[in-house]
């Protein structure tokens, strides 16, 4: 496979934030707005992530416990649902738009860790938040490839 530091570089590099908007428009950006945009992401590719999760559904959960995303509780016994739920209402605390969106961008780090069919579901999220945010909030995030 391919050594950690080029796996490292193609997470970072398609996780820039660094030219996010010049700047401040999305730390201007209402973290509530910003959480109902990442809600209907989840709704937009429910089915699509299910299907993936459920297969690996023990691994995902562990990934994202250590990462910090979810309880332990849920990572217990996790479905999809509980995962997604938990991942979810942990972000209805954060009070700044920057710290909502890297909470989401450490979900797509996990989901690009674990390969697969899980990059494919990690891109999928990423272009769909792209164009919710934009539509939404008119905010043009670079989450670069």
């Amino acid at each position: 496979g391919i050594d950690s530091d080029t796996k490292e570089i193609c997470i970072n590099r398609f996780l820039d934030t660094s030219s996010t908007t010049g700047g401040n428009e999305l730390t201007e950006a209402d973290p509530h707005q910003l959480l109902e945009c990442i809600k209907l992401v989840f709704d937009q590719n429910y089915s699509t992530l299910g299907s993936i999760f459920e297969d690996s559904i023990d691994v995902i959960a562990s990934e994202m416990l250590q990462a910090g995303l979810i309880s332990r509780h849920v990572a217990k016994k996790p479905t999809f649902h509980l995962l997604i739920n938990d991942f979810t209402s942990g972000m209805v605390f954060m009070r700044k738009a920057d710290k909502i969106i890297n909470h989401f961008i450490k979900f797509l780090r996990v989901l690009l860790e674990m390969q697969g069919p899980f990059v494919f579901a990690a891109e999928h999220l990423k272009e769909d938040i792209h164009d919710i945010i934009n539509s939404r909030l008119g905010i043009q995030l670079n989450l670069n490839v």
